[in-house]
């Protein structure tokens, strides 16, 4: 199980130990050597995916739901999520669990990512920050892609590093028709707000440009501003319906 005891135990091949911030599942699969984890601009970025809500508002718990809709091989949202940021070439991935996350868990066993519990899965999305930020290295950039927009195109990704090589300093934003999405890098210099959120503005202070420059990037990708939060923006997804411009 992803919640129990103090010090270590076995998991499924890997490891679990308990710390103040979370429990931790380490995937052994995530001891790689620097030689294989791509170039610098990739090994300077820990992606971090919040996935410890209810979802509530969606009536089916929407992490392992089909995606794309009605299909039934190609995987689940969560997944899709996941893949896209591997594809991309991020080889640090940050998943944070919650409610029914050993279910997360179990999908997400054949890649190499590492999840991370939240055991008050009712709480803002940035307590799921804060405790992810415990396992990312001091000087590394975060990029934040939440585990409900499973359509961001891997070319976004690719688009939002090469910003970030280019503006080292910068937050960098995706937008879409004029409308900002997800996801969204945050560099080393905002570090201790990310350790610290606020808990009801939770990043939003940040993107606003109060501590460092925002830089937003135009991208001809809908899948920035698919949001899953209710059954009529999963249904409508891909099949013409509405940009969930909310």
């Amino acid at each position: 199980m992803v919640s129990g005891v103090s010090g270590y135990e076995n998991f499924r091949g890997g490891l679990k130990c308990t710390e103040k911030c979370g429990k931790i599942l380490i995937d052994m699969k995530r001891m790689v050597t620097e030689e294989k984890q791509g170039n610098m601009r990739d090994r300077n970025c820990v992606a971090v995916v919040p996935a410890a809500g209810r979802s509530r508002r969606m009536g089916q718990f929407k992490p392992l739901l089909p995606w794309p809709p009605g299909t039934k091989d190609n995987g689940c949202v969560i997944e899709s999520t996941v893949k896209t940021l591997l594809q991309a070439g991020l080889t640090r991935v940050v998943v944070v669990v919650g409610h029914r996350g050993e279910e997360i868990a179990r999908r997400l066993a054949r890649f190499s990512v590492t999840v991370l519990t939240n055991s008050h899965p009712d709480a803002p999305m940035s307590s799921s920050i804060r405790i992810a930020m415990a396992v990312v290295p001091v000087g590394a950039g975060v990029m934040v892609l939440p585990g409900d927009h499973p359509g961001v195109s891997v070319e976004t990704v690719h688009a939002l590093m090469t910003s970030a090589a280019a503006c080292p300093d910068s937050i960098i934003i995706p937008v879409y028709k004029g409308r900002r999405g997800h996801p969204a890098y945050f560099p080393p210099s905002v570090r201790a707000h990310m350790e610290n959120p606020d808990p009801d503005e939770g990043l939003r202070f940040l993107t606003r440009g109060a501590v460092c420059p925002v830089r937003e990037i135009p991208r001809n990708d809908p899948g920035i501003r698919l949001n899953l939060d209710t059954p009529a923006d999963y249904n409508m997804r891909f099949s013409g319906g509405s940009d969930n411009e909310k």
